[in-house]
């Protein structure tokens, strides 16, 4: 799972939005990543792990750790 900066128009990267993606495959030709959500910082500063845990649930991508 990764978080990406993204700068808004007229703003810098701390101001701008957050994408949240989840790599699901990785081989040796290619990847998959899915995008989890996408949110402006001004709204949401952050994204708990509770929160990204629900929304991988939700979508059915969300693997228990063994």
């Amino acid at each position: 799972m990764y978080k990406i900066r993204i700068p808004g128009e007229g703003k810098g990267k701390s101001s701008g939005y957050r994408v949240i993606t989840y790599t699901v495959d990785e081989s040796k030709n290619s990847t998959i990543i899915n995008m989890i959500t996408i949110f402006p910082k001004s709204e949401e500063s952050t994204i708990t792990k509770s929160e990204v845990i629900k929304l991988l649930k939700r979508l059915g991508l969300y693997i228990p750790k063994k």
